[in-house]
């Protein structure tokens, strides 16, 4: 089954519901440059910003430890922190798509108001999941 998932404060919201984490693999990244016009995004990914309307984000797909194939669109905060994430995991030699990753969310206050943080930590590599 596909998710589609939205960071709040209180955790990942779909549907109906909310759920505080998200615990799984990383299967695809892929950054890109979104211009939002009548509430919907318009996504380019190139390298190159098209134009200074466009703001970074990321799409991430997560194959969830039930099964479950997440989808998540990260703006910019998240997609810093994914960066240093991914990075933190090649300096002790993890490979992104090879740990269990848990994500959660924590709420920020910035220049623009209250927004949802999306952080990321990784399990121990030899959790006894299903994957």
């Amino acid at each position: 089954m596909e998710l589609y998932v939205k960071a709040t404060p209180e955790g990942f919201a779909y549907n109906d519901s909310t759920a505080p984490e998200i615990i799984g693999k990383i299967i695809e990244i892929k950054p890109c440059w979104v211009l939002w016009m009548d509430k919907k995004p318009e996504r380019v990914f190139d390298k190159e910003r098209p134009s200074e309307d466009f703001e970074r984000r990321c799409e991430l797909k997560i194959l969830s430890r039930d099964g479950f194939l997440i989808n998540l669109s990260l703006p910019t905060t998240g997609y810093k922190n994914l960066c240093a994430y991914h990075k933190s995991l090649k300096t002790k030699g993890l490979d992104i798509n090879q740990v269990v990753t848990c994500l959660k969310t924590k709420e920020v206050n910035g220049g623009f108001g209250t927004f949802a943080m999306v952080t990321f930590s990784y399990l121990d590599t030899d959790a006894d999941l299903p994957f």
